[in-house]
């Protein structure tokens, strides 16, 4: 994939996600070169990041799957339901049964909506101590607005200096988009290993407010403004 790496970026700009939660599969599709991967363009699908070689992962509705399976790739689909998929996850999270890193949703991607809750439960689950997620209100279309609280005694407001980081408020800016869910895994998984990391969740309240505009963050219809302009 590594060959193609040029065309994706060139594809990630000039072909827009079009593919609606409601109805999506993800799948691996063989592009074992340059010529396969750029045919992909043909079609309505939302190509993610593949760390398998000659293979693209993608999201996309089950019509465009059998599409390609016609046109001659070849196709695995992972995910038969991505709705099903996040709303089968979405439960409260226990802290007694958090999911291992290998099943937690991967940051190889940009993240749906459904996809960033359940990524923020799992965090939530796996370091109760240091991290909590609360709503601090709703979009126009009624998403969550999410606040992540980091600190060593996370459930106590202490007197410490404290710092807030706001992301996604142009919704098709997708990179920033991911940025604070990074550093969510960077403090979370750094800590009591980094010595910096460590020093930064002892010594401060850290606040991030991941999605600002989830409503214009939407796979179908990316925007730079929120629902109402």
């Amino acid at each position: 994939m590594r060959r193609c790496l040029a065309v994706f970026c060139l594809l990630a700009i000039l072909v827009p996600p079009v593919v609606s939660l409601a109805a999506t599969q993800v799948a691996y599709v063989h592009t074992p070169d340059a010529a396969a991967f750029r045919r992909l363009a043909a079609y309505p699908v939302s190509i993610e990041e593949s760390e398998l070689p000659d293979w693209t992962r993608l999201a996309a509705t089950p019509e465009t799957i059998r599409e390609l399976q016609k046109s001659g790739y070849e196709v695995e689909v992972i995910i038969d339901d991505l709705a099903a998929w996040a709303a089968a996850r979405l439960s409260p999270p226990d802290p007694t049964n958090a999911l291992p890193p290998d099943n937690r949703v991967a940051l190889d991607h940009y993240l749906t909506y459904e996809e960033a809750a359940v990524f923020l439960q799992d965090e939530q689950a796996a370091y109760p101590d240091i991290l909590s997620v609360e709503t601090i209100g709703q979009s126009v279309l009624g998403r969550d607005l999410w606040l992540v609280k980091i600190s060593d005694n996370v459930a106590e407001n202490e007197a410490e200096p404290a710092v807030i980081f706001d992301h996604c408020i142009h919704g098709d800016e997708l990179a920033g988009c991911m940025l604070g869910f990074f550093i969510i895994q960077w403090l979370t998984e750094g800590y009591g290993v980094d010595p910096e990391v460590t020093a930064l969740v002892d010594e401060r309240e850290i606040f991030i407010v991941p999605t600002v505009n989830p409503d214009g963050n939407q796979p179908d219809d990316y925007s730079r403004y929120n629902a109402n302009g």
